[in-house]
């Protein structure tokens, strides 16, 4: 599931991105308003769609998505999505089958008979759902049912397909250490194998001893033949070895073929999983908290051979104690458990790969709790404390965390680029460039991000920090990430920079302008350096040679190879960015710019002249784009001017 399904900033390309890190994997998305993951669903570029698809289908991947009706009423969207298959879901039955998966249908009949008429809208449906959802076990849904069926006056024509039969106390045995451990890994590890739960129950049972007792036959001195018991403590693990089959059917526990094909270990009744997790938390705290604790110790979590399923279970176990007992399981436990794998894991790669892996599971869980959140910043801001930047990063580059609402992985490479050496820095900036160019539709919103970074204007070059520097440069390091994916002349464009551009011509402008702002910015210049045999390279005029080269790029991006027709919609975008970089710019900066093209165009002459064949053919085209460019911004120029003096004329 998507924990994060209430951001705004989620969309296909990305979540694709992160699903794709696993292979055999479905991915449920439930939409209620209009966000920018619907938005990419319908306006993505057809070629686009079909290559997400084949990236999910190579990967065994899926993602079903559950859109509210009233979001697709306009004829449009529904001709723009003719190509989904949709059908109906039942949220109401999907939510009984937690505790009657083969009942669930007939219950759900049965209520919705107590709600003469049906709500016809969703929102008035939210409060019976939401009462369903936070049933504490099979009986108080059927007591919840029954008391609906009495005020309603509705009489069941039926009883339920599946009712509870098997109490939890019955399988969790208080005067059976053996049993409880079972009892407990079997509730908290669904889904888990053979060989995982043995190991669980094992580590629950460490150093618990119960007393025995040996029955025996022995001859008395006077020769009579009496009954002797001898008594004994003996280790609960050899119990459990010996008699694990035994146990196993006293707790209604058997074994049954996973998604995967597997054996897998569940419940003879389903219901009895969530009635023992209500049993054990609200009837024995101090064995849960035990457990929790010994299952933390051997660094478990960490271990190269747990299953996915595990590991899940761990996390949500670990979660649900950190809820209860934050004190207990805040930020020094997240510290401790992290030494320990380190302790465990050393230098070794792939071991930190995967305490990083295992780890950012964890924290995404615990941030999407309000009352964790504190744990999990202090957490991050004891690892910069203490200098542990390798794990900080090898943590904020796990897809895990790219989308947890209310934790912001900007701010902590923010810090890590101020406070880090020279390879965090630059491991850092690389991740950057890298989540920059799998932003997509949101690249402006990653760049806004980005741009915050910006020094102040009164602030000396001297004094910039590396993320203020990097800052400085990013659009053109963006652009040059970007360019090995982006195919020059097509239209619609799949540069993330123009596709994501608004519909509305003044919000495109807009946006254009502040990114052209962002190019010419002088202070641009305090990593530019000046060449002292040329007086007219100083960093100023440099910095513009940047910018050149960069609209020159941007020029075969949107109007292709200058022997080609560009199409009109991007020959108009490229018209418009050119007025708003001439919008942007002084005389002497114009100048800086027109000059920069020209010895761009005199060196590819030059370099041509030493060439043949192809790479000749490719210069000789790159100087001719830029004859078309020069003319181009000229004509700009030359209007805006005109526009000016008009102005200026005028009474």
């Amino acid at each position: 599931t998507l924990q994060d399904k209430d951001r705004n900033d989620l969309d296909l390309v990305s979540v694709t991105d992160a699903l794709v890190q696993e292979e055999r994997r479905v991915l449920l998305v439930e939409i209620g308003e209009q966000r920018t993951f619907l938005e990419t669903i319908l306006h993505t570029p057809g070629g686009a769609l079909t290559n997400i698809c084949v990236l999910l289908e190579q990967h065994q991947c899926y993602i079903v998505i559950v859109v509210d009706e009233s979001l697709l009423e306009d004829t449009d969207v529904e001709e723009r999505i003719n190509t989904y298959r949709r059908w109906p879901v039942s949220r109401l039955e999907y939510l009984i089958s937690r505790f009657f998966p083969a009942g669930a249908g007939e219950l759900e009949r049965r209520l919705r008979k107590t709600y003469a008429p049906w709500p016809a809208k969703s929102a008035e449906r939210l409060p019976m759902y939401r009462r369903v959802a936070s049933a504490q076990g099979p009986e108080a849904l059927m007591r919840f049912l029954e008391e609906r069926e009495t005020a309603a006056n509705v009489t069941p024509d039926a009883a339920p397909t599946e009712v509870p039969t098997i109490a939890a106390d019955a399988v969790f045995k208080e005067d059976s250490e053996v049993h409880k451990s079972t009892a407990f890994v079997a509730a908290s590890f669904p889904e888990v194998n053979q060989k995982d739960f043995d190991r669980f129950v094992r580590l629950t049972l460490r150093d618990e001893m119960t007393k025995t007792e040996e029955v025996r036959h022995a001859f008395r001195r006077d020769g009579k033949l009496v009954t002797v018991r001898d008594k004994k403590e003996e280790p609960c693990i050899d119990i459990w070895t010996r008699e694990a089959d035994k146990i196993f059917r006293e707790c209604a526990l058997r074994t049954v073929a996973g998604a995967n094909g597997a054996w897998v270990v569940d419940f003879a009744e389903p219901y009895l999983r969530s009635a023992l997790r209500c049993h054990i938390s609200e009837r024995h705290p101090w064995y849960l908290r035990r457990q929790c604790e010994r299952l933390q110790q051997p660094g478990i979590f960490f271990d190269a051979e747990l299953s996915p399923a595990a590991t899940d279970g761990l996390v949500r176990l670990f979660v649900d104690r950190a809820i209860a007992d934050p004190a207990a399981f805040g930020h020094a436990w997240l510290r401790e458990l992290v030494s320990d794998a380190g302790r465990r894991a050393g230098i070794e790669k792939t071991g930190r790969h995967r305490v990083a892996e295992r780890l950012s599971i964890l924290i995404r869980e615990m941030a999407d709790h309000d009352v964790l959140r504190p744990a999990v910043r202090q957490f991050f801001d004891r690892l910069v404390a203490d200098r542990e930047h390798e794990m900080l990063l090898d943590l904020l580059a796990q897809p895990s965390l790219r989308y947890v609402r209310g934790f912001d992985p900007f701010m902590w490479m923010r810090r890590l680029l101020n406070e880090g050496d020279s390879n965090i820095q630059e491991r850092t900036r690389a991740r950057l460039l890298y989540l920059g160019r799998r932003a997509g539709p949101t690249i402006y919103e990653f760049l806004a991000t980005i741009y915050s970074w910006m020094p102040d204007k009164d602030r000396e070059p001297d004094c910039y920090s590396a993320s203020e520097l990097l800052a400085l440069d990013f659009p053109f390091l963006y652009c040059g990430e970007m360019a090995p994916w982006v195919t020059v002349g097509a239209w619609p464009s799949d540069h993330p920079l123009f596709y994501a551009l608004s519909s509305d011509t003044a919000e495109a402008r807009r946006t254009l302008s502040a990114l052209m702002g962002w190019l010419i910015d002088l202070r641009g210049t305090a990593q530019t350096p000046a060449d002292p045999s040329d007086p007219l390279k100083t960093a100023e005029t440099t910095r513009f040679e940047h910018v050149a080269d960069l609209i020159e790029h941007f020029a075969w991006v949107l109007e292709g190879h200058p022997a080609s027709t560009p199409a009109p919609d991007g020959q108009a975008l490229l018209t418009l960015l050119l007025e708003e970089l001439d919008a942007r710019l002084s005389a002497r900066e114009r100048t800086w710019l027109q000059r920069s093209w020209q010895r761009r165009q005199d060196a590819l002459l030059a370099d041509a002249a030493t060439r043949t064949g192809t790479d000749r053919t490719m210069l000789v085209a790159r100087k001719g784009k830029l004859d078309q460019l020069r003319v181009r911004f000229a004509i700009v120029v030359a209007a805006a001017q005109k526009i000016r003096i008009q102005g200026e004329s005028k009474p």
